[in-house]
């Protein structure tokens, strides 16, 4: 069913509360009475009835039956309480139509919002269902709302919440909606909903929110649920504040996110995804293109850095990300607006916007399952830094615009034996510090793709196989029209930036062809920009340009050779183009 239906619906539901209310000021209705005391026997609010609620009214061990039409006017903070001792029980069942809505309001001859408490439900209260209710002019217990519900859930249908001086229904701890339908917020002076991370699932159907707000999800417990859930668009935002941890042993949790959700962080606001040990939980929020998902900034004149960002753990397992927009996190310094830690979490056609710090940052074990259609841009720091066994991970045609690059950070080797490709990015690679590849037994063989380009801060360099009993095979051949790069990553370019790439003793059927290599030679004369260290398998070296190096083009040792007659250029070197040490 459509919004605008729903809201006409809606609109038909109030005029006809309208008739109702006119008519409770018609003498001839007869006036039900007023309680003012606890209720402990069962009791039914007759059709076209109206009734005095006067103080706290506790319903125990009893059930309330609100027939269609009934109405209940509440004095000055007077508030209905079910089962609110322990070892109470208490039912309601509102019995409202479309035609003739139950009524709870105030018995002010002029009311407000918040003139009385509210209804307020708790554990022993079971099975309580408002079906076509509407309670207005409530709300005058701040930490309460209009609707409390604490321990305990309730179905709360084709219902209207109007005219509430703070939060319409707040859910506190294990408060949640047994069943939660076409309802309708409007005039709430706070949020129409607030709840608790591990009932944010049982927000359903299709409602209408006519607030200036969304749902507040409150920081006072983390996800702990084991299982399947399912969250919402409920055509508001989620309002996130302070740390949320995903998390259950066992099986753990599943969280799906439908597309269309928008969820917006307050100052500070972070997920931690499987933060404990033994903890398992999977994040899948898979929008589409007509309706992406969004994890934004609470603030209404948002920044870079406004929330601090994702975090995912060991246990975090097959989390997916699809039409994902996550714009102004990175408010911690070196863990980025995405951080993955031991973990693997695909991202496909999403976009990453305005990260304080880098927007994914990926350490030790960490890598992309599925990767690929994503835009970054207006990232402070680095789009995606990643330890070297994983750079493979990254990949399909992205949209990174950036002054830096894709950091390939300098605390690992490119060690795990196996077949790898760096693909083709709108970015360079850019490789921290030394970068050795190698691994024992059948090795690793590293394909650079045409067209990519790989800078080297300063002294920044490549070693091939330099352990003992390490094997690597670097195959970097580009094409007259994508030539592969290896130079500086300085604005300002000057000779030996870089130090140059190294081959040692276990490099094997390595290959440049169509490649320019420049600003290298930092190690200075006698090594080069290229340099072989007791290599025996020779380079196949072929249509590639050294420019501007501070040593010399290739320097060998008396055990090593490269053949340098294809097509192979020098220009701008301090040192020759072949050098024997």
């Amino acid at each position: 069913m459509t919004k605008k239906l729903l809201y006409l619906l809606f609109l038909a539901f109030s005029i006809s509360l309208v008739s109702c209310e006119k008519e409770t000021e018609v003498p001839n209705i007869p006036v039900g009475g007023e309680l003012t005391g606890d209720i402990s026997e069962d009791m039914t609010f007759k059709t076209g009835i109206s009734y005095i609620f006067d103080g706290t009214i506790r319903v125990r061990n009893a059930k309330l039956t609100f027939e269609a039409g009934s109405i209940i006017r509440f004095t000055e903070g007077s508030s209905l309480e079910f089962a609110y001792w322990d070892n109470e029980y208490a039912t309601m069942e509102v019995l409202g139509t479309a035609a003739l809505p139950v009524l709870f309001t105030s018995a002010a001859s002029n009311p407000s919002g918040g003139d009385w408490a509210g209804l307020h439900f708790y554990k022993g209260a079971t099975d309580c269902n408002i079906n076509f209710g509407i309670i207005e002019y409530a709300g005058s217990k701040d930490t309460y709302g209009s609707v409390y519900i604490k321990e305990t859930a309730i179905a709360f249908t084709n219902s209207i919440i109007r005219e509430a001086a703070n939060v319409g229904i707040r859910l506190k701890s294990e408060g949640a909606f047994s069943a939660f339908d076409k309802n309708f917020f409007t005039n709430i002076d706070s949020y129409p909903i607030s709840v608790y991370i591990n009932n944010v699932h049982t927000i359903t159907g299709s409602n209408i929110y006519e607030t200036s707000t969304g749902i507040w999800i409150e920081n006072d417990e983390d996800f702990t649920a084991q299982g399947e859930y399912f969250w919402t668009d409920q055509g508001v935002p989620f309002y996130q504040e302070g740390t949320i941890r995903f998390g259950a042993e066992g099986e753990g949790s599943i969280v799906h996110i439908a597309p269309g959700t928008e969820v917006l962080f307050m100052e500070g606001g972070l997920w931690d995804i499987a933060y404990w040990e033994n903890q398992y939980a999977t994040i899948i929020a898979e929008g589409t293109v007509e309706k992406p998902i969004l994890f934004s900034s609470a603030s209404n004149s948002p920044a870079a850095g406004d929330w601090k960002g994702f975090s995912f753990y060991e246990g975090a397992n097959n989390c997916s990300f699809k039409y994902s927009t996550f714009e102004f996190g990175g408010s911690r310094d070196y863990n980025g607006m995405i951080f993955i830690k031991e973990s693997h979490v695909a991202f496909k056609n999403c976009e990453f916007y305005y990260s304080k710090t880098n927007a994914i940052n990926l350490i030790h074990d960490a890598y992309f399952t599925d990767f690929g259609g994503n835009i970054f841009l207006g990232n402070l720091l680095y789009p995606i830094s990643i330890f070297p066994n994983f750079v493979h991970t990254i990949i399909g045609e992205n949209n990174i615009d950036t002054d830096l690059g894709i950091q390939i950070a300098n605390d690992e080797e490119l060690d795990i034996a196996g077949d790898y490709t760096w693909t083709k990015q709108s970015a360079p690679y850019i490789v921290e510090g030394t970068m050795r590849i190698g691994a024992p037994g059948n090795g690793i063989k590293l394909t650079i793709e045409p067209g990519v380009r790989i800078e080297f801060p300063i002294n920044g360099q490549i070693d091939i196989a330099y352990w003992q009993d390490n094997i690597a095979s670097v195959i970097a051949n580009g094409s007259i029209d994508d030539p592969i790069i290896f130079t500086s990553n300085k604005p300002m370019p000057n000779k030996g930036d870089w130090d140059g790439i190294y081959y040692y003793e276990g490099a094997y059927n390595c290959s440049i062809s169509h490649s320019v290599i420049s600003y290298a030679g930092g190690d200075e004369i006698p090594w080069g920009a290229i340099n072989f260290k007791h290599a025996s398998t020779p380079l196949n070296l072929s249509n590639t340009h050294f420019a501007h190096i501070s040593a010399h083009g290739v320097s060998v040792d008396e055990e090593s050779s490269v053949d340098i007659s294809n097509n192979v250029t020098f220009e701008d070197l301090d040192g020759v183009g072949y050098h024997v040490r």
